[in-house]
């Protein structure tokens, strides 16, 4: 008995020894990758990423991508971006669509969309689509968002309906978040790519038409766009957040004052840098004769907090910006701060 246990005492050990020279193994192997010597041009090199896909694989390449470039200028990281979706693309096909996130203004999923549709049309978004359903589910966005990116810089500024057209051939209907959440991003604040440097850019303000383009498009996408609003005023038009408020409050219909409101209150949340408090009281410094406008002001604050789930403690706080509103009005918030009104029971 004795010599039994021994025996499997020395296999058990014999096991750990293996696992672990197997480890140092393929470590040592990923190292050899990593110990390349990678210059700014290189950078910009195609070849160099698809070496590096080759020798570590997709996702270890994009990390080992981002820890190149993470240092040196936007004007660089993006365009560097783009030679990474590009061999992403032509290496991984359709499913790498999953490798790429939202760093460097989602250079990556820009040129992978981009190669994607030059090589098979713009029918090729479907099975994109079913590619990021099948990953993150119907409800994980952050996928579909980039391909908003790739659909709007495809079709250039002058083509706004057309990507959003594209987008209402997806999966996902609800009037706001996905495709179309990211083509907005996009056309408010484009990337331009020139032949060695990228630079992020604001879209030009019209102060005869602060409402363009909501208000020039099917009114099926217009409370996704009054909802990006908010920002590209302040931004474009050096609004101030009662100015925005006023102009929310003033559009034609109540559900594009509401998403508009809400949009306002998602800029002052995601800005406040966890200070929810600070977020509540630009809500109300900006609406302060109206608890209704108020509180939608406040639901887009809850839902910028609840929507950051990589913050844990942001999300616990998103309560708060409902505190202090009569019963009413705290039962609103609450309610309207899902903006689909179906994104809650999907995440519990």
């Amino acid at each position: 008995m004795n010599t039994v246990i021994k025996n499997r005492k020395i296999f058990i050990i014999i096991l750990l020894v293996l696992a672990v020279f197997a480890e140092a193994v393929y470590l040592n192997s990923r190292d050899d990758a990593y110990d390349e010597n990678i210059t700014p041009e290189d950078v910009l090199n195609v070849t160099v990423w698809e070496s590096a896909i080759d020798k570590i694989g997709p996702n270890e390449a994009y990390t080992f991508f981002k820890q190149e470039v993470g240092e040196l200028d936007f004007s660089i990281q993006h365009l560097a971006a783009h030679q990474f979706g590009e061999a992403l693309f032509k290496k991984q096909g359709v499913d790498g669509i999953t490798v790429c996130d939202s760093s460097f203004a989602f250079g990556c999923y820009h040129q992978f969309f981009l190669s994607a549709i030059s090589q098979h049309g713009i029918p090729i978004i479907e099975e994109l689509d079913s590619v990021c359903i099948e990953k993150y589910t119907l409800w994980g966005l952050g996928c579909q968002h980039g391909i908003g990116h790739g659909l709007m810089e495809y079709f250039g500024e002058e083509g706004l309906a057309q990507a959003l057209e594209a987008c209402a051939s997806l999966q996902w209907q609800e009037p706001f978040l996905g495709c179309q959440d990211g083509v907005f991003m996009e056309n408010n604040f484009p990337t331009f790519i020139g032949e060695d440097r990228a630079s992020g850019g604001v879209r030009e303000y019209n102060p005869g038409n602060p409402e363009f383009p909501c208000n020039t498009i099917k009114e099926k996408f217009q409370q996704a766009c009054f909802f990006a609003q908010p920002n590209w005023l302040i931004q474009a038009g050096e609004y101030s957040l009662t100015e925005v408020a006023d102009i929310c409050i003033n559009l034609t219909g109540k559900i594009n004052q509401r998403a508009c409101l809400k949009g306002l209150g998602n800029y002052v949340g995601e800005r406040s840098g966890g200070d929810i408090a600070e977020a509540v009281a630009s809500c109300n410094i900006a609406i302060s004769n109206n608890e209704e406008n108020n509180v939608f002001c406040r639901a887009g604050v809850y839902w910028s907090y609840w929507k950051m789930d990589q913050h844990n403690s942001y999300r616990s706080m998103a309560q708060d910006a409902c505190a202090g509103l009569s019963e009413e009005g705290f039962v609103l918030c609450e309610s309207e701060a899902d903006i689909t009104g179906k994104f809650f029971t999907n995440h519990e």
